[in-house]
């Protein structure tokens, strides 16, 4: 079996413990399981917090690379990888959250995951400065750094060719799977706990995400008045402005008393929000791809989504889609579901089918065989 010496940026793995480092956690978690014959070395301007990743850093398989010098921070992971890459001789280098160093060799397989270009497509809701320097670094990586880019979707693949115009060839979808923790049973005694501290009551309807324009929160908000009383709306996100004003207009419509906001949560936690939820919905103008969705339908909780991205593409037949502006068609979706039991079961056993693609090993193999074929091509 081929044994690959393989760099990663490892920023968002140790310090980000939401989307980019949860898929970041999620490749090194899969590889390490299934490919342990490589050498994986993290690259990591600092040791960020522990608890995220000691699974990983204690594999034998795993090292673990921190700035020595004057470099230190950003200045390093932009410009002081590419002299210990060199240093290692490494075969592979994959920046997990869009972009690469600067400087790396061309005899290294360099391999980028891109997750969406939002920032292109909705530039009016970033910081103009952001949005300057994403556009910079993540352009230049998929342009000018990369041999190969994996996209974690089929809508951020078109993106990549419409605002990218790269080629075809250049790019694969390889999608992304939630961590185990969802996959591991959980009986209703824990559910009832969670929910007592949290002081939550069943039935309840479950959103997760930052608060922020894009989520579209305010459109389930609106949509509440028009669901049944004894149901209470459980978001999961934190604080914005953009929630200040969402809630604000909860008061107005007389629903804030029936809308409940836990923080700090435990993973542990959070997965019991989910195993006890009626429906999830995710009104998101749009996503890279929607880990939350998958979240859902592994606990086995139909989901009532948005059009428009690539939210089909993670929820299969285990959703409904709406119009992120129709809220009467929001309300109507979830009517549906609490209302017929028969088409709600349906709905969870076509969602346990869909979400196998998202299996840990398949995603695993379909990275390690990229790794590989590139390293040969170098050859």
């Amino acid at each position: 079996m081929e044994s690959l010496r393989i760099g990663f940026d490892a920023k968002r793995l140790v310090a980000n413990n939401t989307g980019l480092g949860n898929y970041s956690r999620f490749v090194l978690r899969v590889l390490l399981e299934f490919h342990p014959e490589h050498t994986y070395y993290l690259f990591a301007p600092h040791r960020g917090n522990m608890n995220l990743y000691d699974d990983i850093s204690s594999h034998p398989s795993v090292k673990m690379v921190y700035p020595e010098g004057m470099l230190k921070g950003s200045l390093w992971r932009t410009f002081g990888i590419a002299k210990v890459a060199k240093k290692l001789k490494l075969d592979v280098f994959h920046g997990l959250s869009n972009e690469l160093p600067v400087g790396i060799s061309d005899r290294v397989f360099r391999i980028l995951t891109m997750h969406d270009l939002i920032y292109e497509r909705f530039p009016k809701a970033y910081n103009p400065i952001d949005r300057f320097l994403y556009h910079l670094k993540y352009k230049k990586s998929c342009t000018r750094f990369s041999d190969y880019i994996i996209s974690i979707s089929q809508m951020t693949y078109n993106d990549l060719l419409k605002y990218y115009h790269l080629p075809k060839e250049k790019i694969t979808v390889v999608y992304q799977g939630c961590r185990s923790l969802f996959y591991e049973p959980i009986d209703s005694d824990a559910i009832g706990q969670v929910l007592s501290k949290l002081h939550i009551r069943r039935p309840y309807f479950l959103s997760v995400g930052t608060f922020e324009w894009r989520k579209n929160f305010g459109m389930t908000i609106k949509a509440l008045p028009n669901l049944p009383n004894e149901y209470q709306l459980v978001i999961v996100g934190r604080d914005t402005e953009y929630s200040k004003s969402v809630m604000n207009e909860a008061k107005q419509l007389g629903v804030a008393d029936r809308i409940i906001r836990p923080s700090n949560l435990s993973d542990d936690e959070l997965k019991a929000l989910y195993a006890g939820a009626e429906v999830f919905i995710y009104p998101s103008r749009f996503e890279g791809f929607g880990i939350p969705v998958i979240e859902s339908l592994v606990m086995g909780v139909p989901v009532v989504a948005a059009k428009g991205s690539c939210l089909e593409e993670a929820g299969g037949k285990g959703a409904f889609y709406v119009d992120p502006d129709n809220v009467d068609e929001l309300a109507e979706k979830l009517n549906l579901l609490v209302s017929n039991s028969t088409l709600r079961s349906q709905m969870i056993d076509f969602g346990k089918q869909h979400v196998k693609q998202f299996d840990g090993r398949v995603i695993a193999d379909q990275i390690n065989q990229l790794y590989l074929d590139g390293v040969h091509a170098k050859k």
